[in-house]
């Protein structure tokens, strides 16, 4: 009966120009990894989603296609870490840099708010991995006060000159979706949507790089204006050369 009712819908849908059978499965992996990136195992992943363990797996690691039906149960799939759970660093890194481009001090978030200094320390630095709870505590800090600068004091610019030689960009330079991300998946993120870019888009990234901003989506955009530029260069001289 189920499979009679699939079929017929199957065929309205194939008869209307509606049918689609497959999802995206460049979408559903980057999913799986933000979620695993998050703490969150394939295993749970699976149960929550209602599919076989095996499954997940296999489209993490060799599958070339994914049905429309599972990917929808997947992207459907939210689920917060436990919080003894080890997540990946990377977005809390990300977050704890850019609130000391804004002159938020090691110091100043410890006595504010209740993170432990040696927990900055050592995120900012080299950690790879963090505690569930601290990323979280971490991410309602940083909601709190991303939009915003620090008071100012001695405190608050020794930080701002410190981000600058470190190199940690301010709040306003991060793709906010993006922040979670493994470092290689964020770049590659950022490099997608730069060769989205309009040529004008591109050019503008450009030219703000050149006046000194190192937003990812600013250095992007001007590596993607280069790449058109020799490719450019390239087609025209093999044009002459013909």
């Amino acid at each position: 009966m189920a499979r009679s009712r699939y079929e017929k819908r199957r065929r309205v849908l194939i008869g209307t120009g509606r049918w689609q059978p497959w999802g995206d499965l460049d979408e559903v992996r980057a999913h799986l990894r933000r979620l695993q990136a998050a703490g969150v195992g394939a295993h749970r992943v699976a149960e929550e989603a209602g599919i076989a363990h095996a499954t997940v797996f296999h489209l993490l690691n060799h599958a070339g296609a994914v049905s429309a039906e599972v990917a929808r149960r997947l992207l459907a799939v939210e689920l917060d870490p436990l919080p003894d759970a080890k997540v990946c660093a990377d977005g809390t890194r990300r977050r704890l840099q850019a609130l000391g481009a804004l002159g938020y001090s090691a110091a100043a978030l410890e006595e504010e708010h209740g993170l432990p200094r040696s927990v900055t320390a050592r995120v900012t630095s080299s950690a790879r991995l963090v505690a569930a709870r601290t990323a979280a505590r971490v991410t309602d800090i940083y909601a709190e006060l991303s939009s915003r600068p620090a008071p100012e004091s001695r405190s608050a610019s020794r930080t701002r000159g410190w981000a600058r030689k470190q190199g940690w960009l301010p709040p306003a330079a991060h793709e906010e979706d993006l922040l979670d991300l493994p470092e290689e998946e964020y770049w590659a993120a950022v490099e997608h949507r730069a060769s989205l870019m309009s040529d004008t888009e591109a050019i503008r990234c450009r030219r703000a790089l050149a006046e000194g901003d190192r937003s990812p989506l600013i250095v992007a955009g001007a590596r993607e204006w280069r790449r058109r530029h020799r490719a450019r260069r390239r087609a025209a001289d093999e044009a002459v050369a013909a």
